[in-house]
């Protein structure tokens, strides 16, 4: 039969291309993908990829709108530092100036721990993304912000190497 296209790797590609396109892990989608091809083997290249396109927009139009939980390790850091705000309000007086200026100096530390920790976590994620956005054949200027250094997050953001924020700004 003329038309077919007997590569599920060129669909695939099609449908991955697409995911990444909008954030999202064609891995994720996988499954969805296989039993879709499985149904439309036999039909002709046009409808192929227009199924194909289908389902890759309906996965994007119900991609999870909520950011992934943050990984176990900056948890664990992050109440560990917890743990130590907690013990340094044990030890303040109020009524002694230089036990405030200690906390002061031990708040200014804890919260400096705690934004780095968060930081590298988004920072890992960045790198996740980019990666995967490079796979898929995407130019990607920067995984950081160019202007402000924060991690970029949108695929948009990969390809100028400006944040939101920074690119409004221009």
């Amino acid at each position: 039969m003329k038309g077919l296209i007997n590569d599920r790797n060129k669909l695939w590609k099609i449908f991955g291309e697409l995911l990444i396109s909008a954030g999202l892990d064609p891995e994720d989608y996988r499954k969805y993908f296989d039993e879709e091809y499985e149904m439309i083997k036999t039909k002709e290249s046009v409808a192929q990829e227009k199924t194909i396109r289908a389902l890759a927009k309906l996965a994007i139009q119900f991609k999870p709108k909520h950011p992934s939980p943050p990984s176990i390790s900056a948890l664990r850091k992050a109440l560990h530092i917890r743990e130590e705000l907690d013990e340094a309000k044990q030890k303040v007086d109020p009524s002694d100036p230089a036990s405030i200026e200690q906390y002061m100096e031990r708040l200014k530390e804890l919260k400096r721990q705690e934004e780095k920790v968060w930081h590298d976590l988004e920072l890992k994620r960045s790198e996740i993304k980019a990666k995967g956005l490079e796979e898929g054949g995407r130019k990607i200027i920067s995984i950081t912000c160019l202007r402000c250094a924060k991690p970029l997050k949108y695929v948009i953001e990969f390809e100028r190497g400006l944040c939101l924020e920074c690119y409004d700004s221009l």
